[in-house]
């Protein structure tokens, strides 16, 4: 997280924001067409990214993981935490709560977008602007439930194979189920003309293989201690 700065801190988190999410959040807002409502699902958005992340580190706390801080960058946001339990029960628990924060705050609006409807024209944009927070909340909650590990998603995906499976072989499937849902999303962002949709690939596969290598690294450490605690002592096998 070179490059970030922290601008607030939430129940003890560090809220940091990296120097490229200040760029794309000042590029979009001086936008020379860009309304109230812009700027406001703009700040919807920000606000819901910082709440999923919330959502993911307040349950990792109540299993004793550390939080170390929340980071926003032009991808969306990163809960770092200081470990990660190679349990699937455990795993499953912190990636779900921040698509169920997401889908909370969108059903907390709804009310609000119904009310829209009732109302005059000069109170037209409240029911528009509840209904931009739905929205952005049900698309954020719909991405990262995809399984593109390391997407929320895909790591529900991993636990699942986990119950079953050793937690290296259960990454190396859901890094497959996850490069085949980056390949799917690069695909559709050319055939759409959406460039964001292959960076956003890449950046799938990348971080996939990147957390493959350190399980593998984990479980090459822990085969190597396992061994070392069962080799008889040098003298006796003299």
């Amino acid at each position: 997280m070179f490059g970030s700065f922290q601008i607030a801190s939430i129940a003890g988190i560090p809220i940091r924001v990296h120097v490229l999410f200040v760029v794309l959040v000042a590029g979009l807002a001086l936008v020379p067409d860009a309304g109230f409502l812009q700027l406001a699902i703009l700040a919807m958005l920000v606000v819901s990214v910082v709440l999923h992340e919330l959502g993911h580190a307040l349950v990792a706390r109540r299993f004793g993981i550390r939080v170390v801080d929340i980071t926003l960058w032009p991808l969306g946001g990163l809960a770092r935490l200081s470990s990660i339990p190679e349990s699937s029960g455990v795993e499953a628990a912190i990636a779900i709560a921040g698509p169920l924060v997401n889908l909370f705050l969108a059903l907390a609006a709804a009310p609000v977008v119904v009310a829209g409807f009732f109302l005059g024209a000069r109170e037209a944009w409240v029911g528009e602007a509840a209904f931009a927070f739905v929205a952005v909340n049900v698309l954020m909650a719909g991405f990262n439930l995809l399984p593109a590990f390391p997407t929320d998603g895909g790591r529900l995906v991993r636990a699942w194979f986990a119950r079953s499976r050793s937690w290296l072989d259960a990454t190396v499937l859901a890094v497959r189920v996850g490069r085949a849902m980056a390949l799917l999303l690069a695909v559709t962002g050319v055939v759409w003309g959406q460039w964001m949709l292959p960076v956003v690939a890449l950046w799938l596969w990348w971080t996939g293989g990147l957390e493959l290598t350190q399980v593998r690294a984990r479980a090459a450490a822990a085969r190597l201690e396992g061994l070392g605690a069962r080799a008889p002592d040098p003298a006796v096998r003299a």
